[in-house]
């Protein structure tokens, strides 16, 4: 199909709530509160339980009913009733099941935190639990998962706490994991919070001041104060 530079409906008569869009699929939220996703399918991420890409929305499979979703690279996570489900690439433990094994429908991740929040970009997750707490899940290769006791080339299958603060607000971003991606390019991936106190920080890859710190260079494992704020 070819691209087009205007915008152009999404097909069908559904109404949304909620979109997210990864690199080569979007993910919906109707108002019934079932998901849609649409776009490449090679990884499982439209969660419809098959890999053919599908141009129109497709149904999510599992009839959960979700609050919120989050397109990565290659996966998807869907909030629904405080817990968070994941589906489609699991390389590098992005879907916080405990495994790195694919999977093609909504799986739940594992802990006992209940969220209010998700975010997920490049090969990893992050999502608020319901006392502020933040926490990520999958690769690590450049700080994204926001612990400075995880080194780079580690990955967590299971959720863990990002050190020290609690967050209201927080997103995801890069293509950590796969360092061929964008034509050779390094892999990158980084994320950034916004505190209950208002300040935000970010953690991981800083090779293009994407930390917001006043520098480049080399990646933070901790969250670090993004510049000029009080």
């Amino acid at each position: 199909m070819a691209d087009d530079a205007t915008p152009i409906k999404v097909a069908g008569s559904l109404t949304f709530s909620a979109v997210s869009a990864g690199h080569g699929h979007t993910c919906a939220i109707a108002t019934s509160g079932d998901a849609y996703c649409w776009g490449l399918n090679d990884h499982y991420q439209l969660g419809d339980g098959a890999t053919a890409n599908a141009s129109t929305p497709t149904l999510v499979i599992g009839g959960l009913k979700f609050t919120a979703i989050a397109a990565g690279l290659f996966h998807t996570c869907g909030l629904a009733a405080g817990t968070i489900y994941c589906w489609g690439d699991n390389t590098f433990g992005q879907l916080g099941e405990g495994s790195t094994t694919p999977r093609a429908k909504p799986t739940a991740v594992k802990g006992t935190a209940t969220f209010v929040a998700v975010a997920a970009g490049g090969a990893a997750t992050c999502a608020i639990a319901s006392d502020a707490r933040a926490y990520c899940w999958g690769d690590n290769s450049t700080g994204e998962l926001g612990d400075p006791n995880s080194g780079p080339g580690h990955y967590s299958a299971l959720p863990r706490t990002v050190s020290g603060l609690t967050f209201k607000s927080i997103a995801v971003g890069g293509t950590a994991g796969f360092a061929d991606f964008d034509g050779g390019a390094s892999a990158e991936g980084h994320a950034c919070g916004i505190t209950t106190s208002g300040v935000t920080y970010c953690w991981g890859s800083n090779g293009g001041g994407e930390l917001g710190i006043s520098s480049s260079g080399p990646p933070s494992f901790s969250p670090a104060k993004v510049s000029g704020q009080q």
